[in-house]
């Protein structure tokens, strides 16, 4: 999946975490989650820290959802 935030995306690759771990946490659907991964919904700034407390608690907001604009800005 090509998303708008490429740091969270391969942390979630290299840590091996499921989708459905994260949707299961913030209480939506994947599908909900995953158009939130890819730009189509808007993700909460609740929902941001609470997948950064949770399961990135090592890194922090600002590197784990910087999107492609925030690199090209």
């Amino acid at each position: 999946m090509k998303g708008i935030y490429p740091k969270l995306e391969w942390e979630i690759f290299v840590k091996g975490i499921k989708y459905k771990a994260i949707a299961s946490n913030l209480k939506i659907s994947e599908r909900a989650l995953r158009n939130k991964m890819k730009g189509l919904s808007p993700l909460y700034w609740m929902e941001a820290c609470s997948i950064q407390k949770t399961f990135f608690p090592d890194i922090d907001k600002d590197t784990l959802f910087a999107t492609d604009e925030d690199k090209t800005a």
